[in-house]
């Protein structure tokens, strides 16, 4: 039987999915409900320092969920950190979040200051309620995520929160880090467990054409499964450059976007859209799914599978020179309905006698027919 225990340091979880920071672990009761419910760990609704004001969260629809076909693909939510002040987290969201043993992992805020960052994380070190600590600096609409593009701000926050506490430390990027690399290399180097990637995008939920009016108001940020292929680019520019575990968020629908994140190089994931589109019972669901994957495939453990992916990945020359595939139409399949004609821009597309037709010398291989075919039906070869 596949086993799916992973391990970030010294934080042991029965299963790779976390449930990341977010409305699902807004306070202790609902923290250890997602664990109880199969989450390998729970990871709170981010703790701020005492002596800020808490937060409030508007409370007039501040989540927009964006659909294509009728189906959830993203969310836009204005949302921001815990609305709870660090003494109620200390004083009885903790030990409420501690039921049965739940792993908890405490999202603590980088404030501006190293120092104010630190103390926050020795006080919910103190506790001894949590059995990891997440450092973020990365909410889209409140916090200024520039400064994590400078290694140097990095390195202080980071080598802050490690002399803080002994626990694993995990560090959260936010996804507009473009010196990515250089980046998680220094809190690897200042003695990160782990590294987060990525919080929510910038996004904003659009317009209703018929009044005029925003859907919301300002600016927020963007989650759901479109958002997957650009954290996967992340995920796989992080595999490359740290050893230490890296634990994936954005787009988890399912249980392959997890095993897909694994094999780019994961160690674990962090899923909130789904859970809040779907409920608690979704985890459930993806560890049996990739439980009963890695059975199929012979994957004793996790870490058969994680980065198995990585070498096949190159750069753009990589991919130029492998050689020109055309079309190939499955006649079992293919109804000739000809919508691959409408969407072949090199003309190399024709229906005659029922059937399509293929010109080689026109055909640039770009493949885009067999993405749209809805039947399946075309496939490209030599």
């Amino acid at each position: 039987m596949a086993n799916l225990e992973v391990k970030i340091g010294s934080l042991v979880m029965e299963n790779p999915i976390m449930v990341g920071s977010a409305t699902p672990t807004w306070d202790g009761a609902h923290s250890s409900r997602a664990v109880t419910l199969g989450a390998g760990a729970s990871v709170l609704k981010t703790i701020c320092p005492a002596g800020e004001d808490s937060y409030e969260h508007p409370q007039n629809g501040r989540f927009i969920v964006l659909k294509s076909g009728g189906k959830p693909i993203g969310m836009v939510n204005i949302e921001i950190f815990s609305t709870f002040k660090e003494s109620q987290w200390l004083n009885g969201e903790l030990q409420a979040a501690r039921q049965d043993g739940a792993v908890i992992v405490a999202s603590t805020v980088a404030s501006e200051d190293p120092a104010v960052t630190a103390k926050l994380i020795r006080d919910v070190t103190a506790t001894g309620l949590v059995d990891a600590v997440e450092l973020n600096n990365s909410c889209p609409m409140h916090v200024s995520m520039r400064d994590w593009n400078i290694v140097s701000l990095t390195v202080e926050q980071v080598s802050a929160a490690r002399k803080a506490t002994d626990l694993p430390l995990l560090v959260k990027f936010p996804s507009t880090v473009t010196a990515l690399a250089e980046a998680v290399r220094a809190a690897e180097c200042c003695g990160a467990d782990g590294v987060v990637l990525c919080n929510s995008m910038s996004g904003f939920a659009g317009v209703d054409i018929e009044t005029g009016v925003p859907r919301q108001g300002t600016i927020g940020g963007y989650s759901g499964a479109a958002i997957k292929p650009l954290i996967q680019a992340k995920v796989i520019e992080a595999a490359r450059a740290v050893k230490i575990p890296i634990v994936a968020v954005g787009g988890i629908s399912c249980w392959q976007d997890v095993v897909e994140y694994i094999m780019l190089g994961a160690t674990a994931v962090e899923v909130v859209s789904a859970v809040m589109w779907q409920g608690y019972d979704v985890i459930r669901r993806m560890n049996e799914g990739i439980a009963a994957f890695m059975d199929r495939r012979g994957y004793g453990c996790l870490a058969d599978m994680r980065g198995v992916a990585l070498p096949y990945i190159g750069d753009y020359e990589s991919v130029l020179h492998k050689g020109k595939l055309t079309p190939r139409f499955d006649p079992e399949k293919c109804t000739a309905c000809g919508r691959c004609v409408k969407t072949c821009f090199y003309d190399a597309l024709s229906k005659a006698d029922g059937a399509m037709r293929v010109d080689p010398d026109r055909c640039d291989g770009c493949g885009l027919c067999t993405q749209l075919c809805p039947f399946g039906a075309v496939s490209l070869g030599r």
